[in-house]
């Protein structure tokens, strides 16, 4: 007897089609969104943290340099501001150019001779100023507005001094000498703990909080680099007076 099982018609199978299904394509795409919202914030501060440690680097070999300047001109910080001895070429020297060749700078044309990439903050928004090369900005107590700058012999207190921090220089000035003025940061002699003015926005020639969450950082006289909230520098990290 036949088995009648031997004339069933088997259907052929049909083959899967090699594309996505809906349901899959929906899934892969939550993914990806997923793991971009895992990744991108880790992505920016990264490059946030690169670029506060690359500023911390700069102050400090900026630090290092005034030192090294300071050996070699009477024990003076650099001037503020001089016209009287201007370099070939130029029609002043201010501070930050005349730390140049205490830098590492390895600059050797003209055209890069008063420049370095040490003298500017990769986190400024700015490009660094045409006048002064620089988006840090000096105590204006130190270097003075001019070619008379205080020498390193008043300074009782190097670790609580500040030489300099992050700056807004004013832009395409004569007048933008990358100091912080004194007027502008409201600095008193005689209320050591008298909160520096920190207005908003960062004032031009005061100091730039660009740094996160109203963070600046700084360099001290004796080159060691501290960061600074909004509202916590005071008039004693300013002033010879005390």
């Amino acid at each position: 007897m036949d088995n009648p099982n031997m004339h069933r018609i088997i259907a052929p199978v049909q083959p899967r089609s090699a594309g996505f299904t809906l349901i899959e394509l929906l899934t892969v795409i939550a993914i990806i969104g997923i793991l971009a919202a895992i990744i991108i914030p880790t992505v920016g501060k990264v490059r946030k943290t690169a670029r506060d440690t690359q500023c911390r680097s700069n102050l400090h070999q900026i630090g290092v340099a005034v030192t090294l300047y300071a050996q070699e001109n009477n024990n003076k910080f650099p001037p503020g501001n001089d016209w009287k001895n201007p370099p070939d070429g130029m029609t002043r020297l201010v501070w930050i150019n005349a730390l140049i060749p205490y830098l590492n700078s390895g600059a050797p044309t003209y055209e890069d001779k008063y420049r370095s990439p040490i003298t500017s903050c990769p986190s400024a928004e700015r490009p660094v100023n045409a006048w002064d090369n620089t988006q840090y900005s000096a105590n204006q107590y130190l270097t003075s507005d001019g070619y008379t700058p205080a020498s390193l012999s008043v300074i009782t207190r190097p670790s609580e001094t500040v030489f300099a921090a992050d700056g807004v220089i004013r832009a395409n000035s004569l007048q933008a000498h990358a100091v912080l003025r004194n007027t502008i940061l409201g600095i008193s002699d005689t209320t050591p703990d008298q909160p520096i003015a920190s207005p908003s926005p960062d004032p031009e020639e005061g100091i730039s909080y660009r740094h996160g969450t109203d963070t600046t950082q700084v360099v001290m006289v004796d080159a060691s680099v501290r960061a600074f909230k909004k509202g916590t520098l005071k008039s004693r990290n300013f002033s010879t007076s005390y």
